[in-house]
């Protein structure tokens, strides 16, 4: 387990801020209850100390019209769109193919630890709402990166009746966040 950066030493004497990046495909405006929780939860966050961001997917496909403005964006999946903000948070958001959820997952994992350790926004933790299998070698190079991960699950399908098909469940639900 990474030990926690110095930057968090001492909260409660107003030292030092924490950096969380809340790593969520989706984020307000689209509809995601987790990401809409969190939202809710900026203002009480900002109020201990912690300082948040997210990274989340665009909200058109690829070559898609993006922004209020109609108008193409022209990235190709992987790229940074510019920096927006939802009220107070700062959201980066990244394109990502139009299909394929594998092609997906991956574009948005590897997107997401090229950005987290960029020496110049580093966040002190990345906090995901929900992971796949697909992105357990970005996540290990986020680890082996040092930077410290937090997982959350919500809504989680339930377990099949059949034993073999509960175990491999069981094994590709818990891979991504050992």
């Amino acid at each position: 387990m990474n030990q926690p950066s110095t930057r968090t030493s001492d909260l409660s004497e107003g030292r030092d801020r924490i950096d969380l990046c809340l790593a969520s495909p989706r984020f307000y405006p689209v509809y995601s209850g987790p990401a809409m929780r969190f939202h809710r939860y900026e203002p009480g966050l900002r109020a201990r100390g912690i300082d948040m961001s997210v990274f989340a997917e665009s909200m058109q496909g690829e070559g898609e019209a993006a922004g209020s403005n109609g108008q193409g964006n022209g990235l190709k999946a992987g790229e940074l769109l510019p920096l927006e903000h939802v009220g107070d948070i700062p959201v980066q958001r990244v394109q990502l193919p139009d299909r394929g959820e594998m092609r997906r997952e991956w574009a948005y994992a590897r997107a997401l630890t090229r950005w987290s350790v960029a020496r110049d926004r580093r966040p002190d933790v990345v906090q995901f709402l929900g992971v796949s299998l697909f992105s357990v070698p970005w996540l290990w190079r986020l680890r082996s990166a040092g930077v410290p991960m937090v997982f959350i699950n919500t809504l989680q399908s339930e377990l099949s009746h059949r034993p073999w098909k509960a175990k491999l469940q069981r094994l590709y639900w818990r891979l991504p966040i050992q």
